[in-house]
């Protein structure tokens, strides 16, 4: 079973910002907050979560296209005119709930006070409806997104979403997230991270 405490409440320190702030335990408590641990729309939380890591909204003053519930987005602009999209999918099994929670955790780690190098937009979206909203929604303009991440999931979940489409492997997400090995994951989504930074920081 999922349990979830924030971590300040114990005493823990919390590291804002940067790939050392990717943990597991955030890992857990967010895949099960996703999966309505507290008793309210996993949607919801996820959408508290990207307001917490001071991220703004990508749909003018909301997180959530028109219509489209399906589509969680925030976004933090950069220095630069480029605009980079970050995908998780949850189509319905416990593996989408673990994109999720790595998403929030990759969104943790550019929550720091200097704005990225380029614009960074965090979206979540609910299976095939949600990749389908999301293309509706312009969250950003095709020709102006340079590459589209997508977390955990095969490429052609991001097509049409960018002049490039890059992978991030999260390794093999077993439909119970419980069963994860949650250090392996915290693993897989630093190295997500770095491949997110390499690329923003090529010219």
């Amino acid at each position: 079973m999922l349990g979830g405490c924030k971590a300040e409440s114990l005493g823990v320190q919390v590291v804002r910002g940067g790939p050392e702030a990717i943990s597991m335990e955030d890992l857990q408590r967010d895949a099960w907050l996703v999966g309505g641990g507290e008793g309210k729309d996993g949607w919801a939380g996820f959408e508290h979560r990207l307001q917490q890591m001071h991220t703004l909204p990508a749909f003018g003053r909301s997180y959530r296209g028109r219509g489209a519930d399906a589509v969680v987005c925030g976004r933090k602009d950069g220095r630069g005119d480029r605009i980079f999209v970050v995908l998780a999918v949850n189509e319905g099994a416990g593996a989408g709930l673990l994109r999720l929670a790595s998403l929030i955790s990759l969104t943790k780690a550019w929550d720091v006070q200097r704005p990225p190098p380029e614009t960074l937009i965090f979206c979540g979206v609910d299976g095939p409806a949600g990749l389908q909203a999301l293309h509706g929604a312009a969250v950003a303009p095709q020709d102006a997104v340079t590459t589209s991440f997508v977390l955990g999931g095969p490429p052609q979940w991001g097509a049409g979403l960018g002049n490039e489409v890059v992978a991030l492997e999260l390794g093999d997400l077993p439909p119970d997230p419980g069963a994860i090995d949650f250090r392996v994951l915290q693993q897989a989504v630093v190295a997500a991270d770095t491949q997110i930074r390499e690329k923003l920081s090529a010219p």
